[in-house]
């Protein structure tokens, strides 16, 4: 499990990624979506910037971004 920050419909950071590299791609699931694919554009020390392989609809997003603020801060 990982967790995913400051998503957007592009998308999102993760603070921490073993073996994390720009030439291999992601596979992330969200609950309650389809498996992602997203692509590293960039990495920091331990965080890494990923870009989804095709933008999320509006609608999903906020979807995502509703059920977060549901779960609370322990969860999101």
């Amino acid at each position: 499990m990982i967790r995913l920050e400051d998503i957007s419909e592009q998308g999102f950071r993760i603070a921490w990624l073993p073996n994390g590299s720009p030439d291999k791609p992601l596979w992330i699931k969200i609950p309650g979506l389809q498996v992602l694919k997203a692509n590293i554009c960039w990495h920091e020390g331990r965080s890494f910037g990923c870009k989804f392989d095709a933008p999320l609809h509006i609608a999903v997003f906020e979807n995502i971004v509703r059920q977060a603020l549901i779960a609370g801060p322990q969860n999101s």
